[in-house]
């Protein structure tokens, strides 16, 4: 393939073929070839397809150019950044094994340095972490696709510009107390509610709202139940193990100062992370509490209790959006299907009515109907 690039490109280009030389012949496989014409004026061809206006009247110069070459067979796992203040790596793309969670060494080069960024490959026998600079050599080079990319330059100001851009397109940081805390805040008043759920719900997800929130000139007054709602979810996502991969990086985020706004949504899914984990251990309690679980009163009387519920499940129903609650009363299990959302972090006052004695999965279940839920006290 020819390429017509700026003659002033020329000394670029030349300085990538000598290290692309240097490396296609240790590790290509078959014959690089390359053409560089002698420069002549461009002249541009409206008529002639692919003709490019921007080059007319300027010197330029062709170069035809074949030859790939690249290290193995090694496939992409993962990019990392290296987290200055946790000293770990925040992982994008599949699971890592542990050891690469604190590295930031390449074993391709070999040189002693620290690198912010490096990559994770794989061949399907062996993990390897290369930086930014030798991963190219693992996943092929092709010094074609190089020729093309000057051949889109079409004046030096171009690359002025791209470089402008670059240094004014960072990513602006939060501090990760103020978003915890927000994230605290919002959760304590409508709950976690994931991307999933809010388009369900047709409502802002916690992570956009925690973001308006840190964006509006309003600000808000956190409590200690916030700030003791935030510890528990640092201390429960530093207990966790490490999976290479998410819990990996909510702890690496979790003990920063900063977050930018990449990693914004991931910071504040701790809550939601530490929210499932909760129910789960609720619902495993609630299994052992209710093992022996009786039906309670007859079908069809009058019930009036007081008990803290626990969601089992939400969704979409032929009736509407559907939240199902269980309530543990004595050791019996009683549940009730509700278009009314409740708190689980509250006790209520429920009246109603018995509807149906069932069971499920061998567990007798007392079902409840027609009910009112006032509220009674936050837990403690």
């Amino acid at each position: 393939m020819t390429y017509t690039i700026h003659c002033l490109l020329l000394a670029r280009f030349e300085a990538r073929l000598k290290s692309f030389q240097r490396k296609f012949s240790k590790y290509g496989d078959g014959k690089l070839t390359y053409i560089v014409s002698d420069p002549y004026i461009y002249e541009f061809d409206p008529e002639q397809e692919g003709s490019i206006e921007a080059l007319d009247g300027r010197e330029v110069i062709d170069i035809t150019v074949e030859g790939e070459y690249k290290i193995g067979e090694y496939e992409f796992v993962a990019a990392l950044q290296f987290d200055k203040e946790s000293g770990r790596n925040i992982v994008s793309g599949g699971n890592v094994p542990e050891r690469f969670l604190t590295r930031c060494a390449c074993d391709h080069c070999k040189t002693s340095r620290a690198r912010v960024r490096t990559v994770i490959l794989s061949d399907g026998k062996e993990f390897i972490q290369v930086g930014h600079g030798c991963v190219n050599d693992y996943l092929g080079v092709n010094i074609e696709r190089y020729a093309r990319y000057l051949s889109f330059w079409r004046e030096l100001e171009d690359m002025e510009e791209a470089g402008r851009e670059l240094i004014t397109s960072a990513r602006p940081a939060y501090l990760v107390e103020d978003v915890l805390m927000e994230t605290a805040l919002r959760v304590a008043k409508s709950g976690y509610i994931s991307k999933d759920k809010a388009w369900e719900l047709e409502v802002d997800a916690t992570s956009s709202a925690v973001w308006n929130a840190l964006h509006s000139i309003q600000k808000h007054e956190y409590t200690e139940d916030h700030m003791a709602a935030v510890k528990a979810v640092i201390e429960f996502v530093n207990a966790q193990e490490d999976d290479g991969g998410y819990v990996s990086n909510l702890k690496s985020l979790v003990n920063n100062k900063y977050v930018t706004s990449k990693n914004f949504g991931l910071l504040v899914s701790s809550f939601g992370y530490h929210a499932a984990a909760m129910r789960r251990l609720e619902r495993e309690k609630a299994e052992q509490v209710t093992a022996n679980s009786e039906w309670v009163q007859n079908v069809g009387d009058k019930i009036k209790f007081v008990a803290q519920p626990s969601l089992i499940y939400s969704g979409e129903t032929q009736w509407g959006y559907t939240y199902m609650y269980r309530f543990i009363l004595d050791g019996n299990e009683l549940v009730w299907r509700t278009g009314t959302w409740l708190d689980t972090d509250l006790e209520y006052q429920i009246s109603g009515t018995i509807k149906a004695h069932s069971e499920y999965r061998g567990k007798k279940q007392t079902e409840l109907t027609r009910c009112r839920a006032k509220e009674i006290a936050r837990r403690a």
